[in-house]
């Protein structure tokens, strides 16, 4: 009996120290160039945004996330739902099709 409870410690303990990982660092990099922006007037800018502001009540975009990491890629689905004046949700699906958020 003693010894399959050392066992099973022994098995939990392996478990922790295999799941831990070493963090990554994050390396930024500063572009060099920039993209120019225009500069239009605020007349204009407003006449753009009331010509194609999208009137709805519930909105509903489905999405696909590529996550490139230093030596790795994920790659992320998503829906991203809104209801007018009440709630934001998003909805993230990993690659096994387990529900994230």
């Amino acid at each position: 009996m003693k010894i399959l409870q050392h066992i099973l410690v022994f098995l939990i303990v392996g478990l922790f120290v295999l799941a831990c990982k070493t963090n990554k660092n994050v390396v930024s990099t500063k572009p060099t160039n920039y993209p120019k922006v225009k500069n239009y007037g605020i007349g204009k800018l407003i006449d753009s945004i009331t010509t194609n502001y999208i009137s709805y009540d519930t909105l509903s975009v489905k999405f696909k996330l590529k996550v490139d990491l230093s030596d790795e890629s994920h790659n992320i689905d998503g829906v991203f739902r809104i209801k007018k004046d009440s709630l934001i949700w998003i909805s993230l699906m990993a690659p096994l099709g387990i529900e994230a958020a």
